[in-house]
């Protein structure tokens, strides 16, 4: 394979799981930066109970589980050493673990984050609602 589009973390998986020597990179003029939310809808019950559970993933601890098991970007970087931490318990996949703690993929470097954008940014509430009209017939239909 010499191109495809994917998710850094799908080409740590593949490579973790069979061996290959896929390389995940960053064109020089840029990248598309893509994240995952957790929100809170304004109409939730339980607000409180919605930022606790956010503050207990974002625990160092259970980011570092959390990404030993998923092995994508980490938002949190204090996980790194924590992941080194724990592939030194009984039982660990230590190779594994380190890997993903050492991974590039994982802990991106400043200089890759400084070469990446978000698909769209709006400056106007009027560039917004243009993009938003485009989209949803796709989306709704």
């Amino acid at each position: 394979m010499w191109i495809t589009q994917a998710w850094s973390g799908d080409v740590f998986q593949k490579n973790a799981s069979d061996g290959t020597n896929f390389k995940f990179v960053v064109p020089d003029e840029g990248g598309t930066l893509w994240t995952d939310n957790m929100t809170i809808p304004i109409t939730a019950k339980g607000p409180l109970d919605a930022i606790e559970l956010i503050d207990f993933f974002y625990r160092v601890d259970n980011a570092a589980s959390l990404d030993e098991y998923i092995g994508y970007v980490c938002p949190v970087p204090a996980a790194q050493a924590q992941m080194k931490t724990d592939a030194a318990k009984p039982g660990a996949d230590k190779a594994t673990i380190l890997a993903l703690a050492d991974s590039a993929q994982v802990f991106p470097a400043q200089s890759v984050y400084d070469n990446l954008h978000y698909y769209v940014s709006f400056t106007t509430a009027a560039m917004q609602q243009q993009f938003q009209k485009t989209f949803e017939p796709i989306v709704l239909s």
